[in-house]
């Protein structure tokens, strides 16, 4: 179950790869996920596994919520929009070939946390409107 301490690292994740993608002109995974894994096992005495498992389950629940949205198109449109995702993710990888022979992706991949702050946006404003709040040190598990 997330906590809002794993979205802190997931957060810090994206900046960092944010960041490298800005200084090294696209996503390098050679480079950059060991990078970006050590970085945030570091600032959050965390070990680099937990950091992937924690990376990876928010970025799953991101792309499940993209998938939600595109299975809802009619066939045909669902088609195309995973063929030219599959060729975007593809061709976002700098260390694969496709960059260099097919050229950059047909559009910026969204970024997780986007996604996932899109899809929450509505309901964490709605619950504030109500008078809800998240107590300051919550930490997600609730005590027997």
């Amino acid at each position: 179950m997330a906590t809002i301490e794993e979205s802190s690292v997931f957060e810090y994740c994206e900046k960092l790869y944010r960041e490298l993608d800005e200084r090294d002109g696209g996503y390098y995974p050679s480079r950059h996920d060991k990078y970006v894994f050590s970085k945030a096992a570091s600032s959050f005495s965390i070990t680099e596994d937990e950091v992937n498992r924690i990376f990876n389950e928010y970025s799953k629940q991101a792309a499940d919520i993209e998938m939600e949205k595109i299975k809802r198109l009619p066939i045909a449109i669902r088609k195309k929009i995973i063929l030219q995702k599959a060729s975007d993710v593809l061709k976002n990888n700098r260390d694969l070939p496709f960059f260099r022979l097919e050229g950059p992706p047909s559009e910026e991949l969204p970024s997780a946390l986007d996604v996932l702050s899109d899809e929450y946006k509505v309901l964490v404003e709605s619950i504030a409107q109500s008078g809800w709040t998240i107590p300051i040190g919550y930490s997600g598990v609730v005590e027997p």
